[in-house]
């Protein structure tokens, strides 16, 4: 009872300085809106940008099992929406929808979405799959698709030289941590 009573006052300062862009207010308000189960107060600050109330929103939604809300979310965008029914899909052994959901996202360049469907297509067999949708992503600048690609081409096909090859492209854009793969691997050679 007590920690209720404070939702009277954690809730309306919080609000006030995550409206003055206070980044830690906004995602504390977030977290106890959600604590609190108000969607609507989530859904309004979610629909005027806020992201940490759109996350706490899709979570709230999927504890709820309210996939059309999700599904709306998701129509509308949001990212953490097609994280969270992706989940629920995948959960309830629904992978083709969950792929469904996950190619909608990363046909809006979703990178998150695209390194989520290589590795539920990866897990699936669909190797082929999984390479392209890594290797776009890669070609396009994505430096996680390509350690992940690189890392597909070396658990998921033996193949060395094609995993050296992607990050020996992303160590010549100074990728760091691709340059210290590279190193690593020529020190076990």
């Amino acid at each position: 009872a007590e920690g209720r009573l404070l939702y009277c006052y954690a809730i309306p300062l919080h609000r006030r300085a995550a409206d003055a862009g206070d980044r830690y207010a906004a995602r504390k308000l977030a977290g106890l809106l959600h604590k609190r189960g108000d969607q609507d107060g989530l859904r309004a600050r979610a629909d005027a940008g806020d992201q940490d109330a759109a996350e706490q929103l899709a979570r709230l939604l999927r504890e709820r099992g309210d996939q059309d809300g999700l599904r709306a979310r998701v129509d509308a965008g949001d990212g953490y929406a097609a994280r969270e029914l992706t989940r629920v899909l995948r959960e309830r052994g629904d992978l083709d929808g969950a792929v469904q959901v996950l190619r909608a996202r990363v046909d809006a360049g979703d990178g998150y979405a695209a390194r989520e469907l290589a590795g539920l297509l990866y897990r699936r067999g669909d190797l082929n799959g999984a390479e392209q949708i890594l290797r776009t992503r890669a070609d396009a600048g994505d430096g996680n698709a390509a350690r992940e690609l690189a890392g597909l081409l070396l658990r998921g096909r033996g193949d060395l030289d094609g995993a050296e090859q992607v990050l020996r492209a992303r160590a010549d854009v100074g990728d760091g941590y691709a340059a210290r793969e590279l190193a690593d691997r020529k020190s076990v050679v």
